[in-house]
């Protein structure tokens, strides 16, 4: 008789269950110890760099009516009055970072007695932030704005004092009587501080989040270069907590003198280093 055909040979690999068990992973063990000093370390990305730079600029106000002179709610509604003409125009490769007066501005307006026409002259130091490849143009871009926009400034003035300002002219020249400062740079550092040897059970509260940035600014500001100021010091991402080695990532911003950006970092390692033990204590407490 015919034999039966024989049917295919079964898998031997054997089929994933719809519940598999899954055997937990064990935790390393760790002792809890006292916090040692946290190690500041330097990781990626490369720091961003901005360049800081204030210029000189005299802004004058011609044929206003005679014998005018601003109080001080008058000059801090010009200079707004500028500042605001400024941030709007300028390019926008170009940050305004400051505009301040310059030294003896009050009491400055000058009389023609021959033609009784009152000019008021105000020197400014405006500070501009950019790239460093945008700084070259920054002073003929902040003539060239205050130029073409000055009637603005012009129109605010009547809007606050129609009597005063109905005739006026404004103007601007490059002043030579404020230096022009050295650029400085504006540069942000990722820094890793790293906790060896913490108990397992450790946890940074929002409390304790807080306070350890307030610490490490408070450190960086006595134990800095006198040459650089501590700008900022924040979080730059979440933290690493669960894991054997605590990690917290912090983006530090400082400015200081250009030729030296190069170091910027080397100071604030050292700054952290030379008091690590301190933050250490503290953590402690």
């Amino acid at each position: 008789s015919d034999r039966p055909t024989p049917g295919p040979t079964p898998d031997p690999t054997p089929m994933p269950s719809k519940n598999p068990t899954l055997e937990p992973t064990k935790r390393p063990t760790i002792k809890p110890s006292q916090r040692p000093a946290p190690e500041p370390s330097s990781s990626e990305p490369t720091p961003t760099t901005e360049v800081e730079q204030t210029f000189p600029l005299q802004f004058n106000l011609d044929d206003i009516a005679p014998g005018y002179i601003p109080n001080d709610a008058d000059q801090a509604s010009i200079l707004g009055f500028i500042e605001d003409m400024i941030r709007e125009n300028l390019d926008p490769s170009l940050e305004l970072a400051d505009i301040s007066y310059g030294d003896d501005r009050r009491n400055r307006n000058l009389v023609s007695t021959k033609q009784m026409e009152n000019s008021l002259y105000l020197p400014l130091e405006i500070t501009v932030k950019g790239p460093p490849g945008a700084m070259d143009d920054a002073y003929p871009e902040l003539l060239e704005v205050v130029e073409k926009y000055k009637e603005e400034v012009a129109e605010k003035l009547k809007d606050m004092d129609y009597d005063t300002f109905k005739d006026v002219n404004v103007s601007s020249e490059a002043s030579d009587v404020i230096d022009v400062d050295s650029p400085t740079h504006l540069i942000t550092h990722p820094v890793q501080f790293v906790f060896n040897n913490v108990a397992v059970e450790y946890d940074l509260s929002e409390r304790d989040q807080t306070s350890f940035i307030l610490h490490v600014k408070k450190i960086l500001k006595e134990n800095m270069d006198f040459d650089w100021e501590v700008i900022q010091v924040a979080y730059a991402s979440r933290f690493e907590l669960d894991v054997p080695t605590p990690q917290i990532p912090v983006r530090i911003t400082v400015r200081g003198p250009a030729e030296e950006s190069d170091r910027s970092l080397s100071f604030i390692t050292d700054a952290l280093e030379a008091r690590k033990q301190d933050l250490a204590t503290y953590l402690k407490s």
